[in-house]
């Protein structure tokens, strides 16, 4: 907890609205849009593997915060907790770092240039930290999403390498992945 007050300790009203920013580039919302427009505009093979990558790591985030259940900082003395209508349910693993991190180190192979790697890592990086300014999110919280993400998406893009082979088990992925999503017991996901 004593991270979160060191980096609240340069709170002013332009970090404030600079980390509200920042938090955006790690929500679905952001995601979604992204992989459409690489299905439409860029290269449909990648835009659909990116969205699997971000869908299959939000049902690993809502999956591991139920088993962890880790409570937020939010409420306790000290904290100033901004942007609640993004802090529902669990803290751990942080859910924007982990999406985040899936994202972008995919992003960052499909690119597969230097400075894309250097502009990812800095986006990571940033998303996470503004969650622990924002007062959602431990240190700890933070430090797994990203390992989980980064992990996650080198990972299952492997899987999804395997699963080209065999379109039938991808398609049924895909369907599954959409399916599972209203069985996890996350009704109060988003609520504050």
């Amino acid at each position: 907890m004593e991270f979160i007050r060191i980096i609240q300790s340069v709170h002013s009203p332009f970090l404030d609205s600079l980390a509200k920013v920042i938090t955006m580039l790690g929500e679905d919302t952001f995601f979604i849009v992204l992989a459409v427009v690489m299905i439409w505009c860029v290269n449909k093979k990648s835009g659909w593997r990116l969205g699997l990558i971000a869908l299959s790591s939000g049902a690993l985030n809502a999956g591991l915060k139920q088993i962890f259940k880790i409570e937020r900082p939010i409420g306790q003395e000290g904290i100033r907790s901004l942007r609640l209508e993004t802090a529902g349910g669990y803290s751990f693993p942080s859910g924007h770092s982990q999406f985040t991190a899936s994202v972008w180190t995919k992003l960052a192979t499909l690119i597969n240039q230097t400075w894309f790697y250097v502009v990812a890592s800095i986006v990571i990086v940033l998303v996470g930290l503004s969650r622990i300014y924002l007062g959602v999110h431990f240190l700890s919280d933070v430090l797994a999403g990203l390992l989980i993400g980064i992990a996650w998406a080198l990972v299952f893009d492997q899987i999804l390498d395997f699963l080209e082979q065999k379109p039938l088990y991808l398609s049924l992925l895909g369907v599954l992945l959409v399916i599972s999503l209203p069985f996890f017991p996350v009704a109060d996901y988003y609520k504050v």
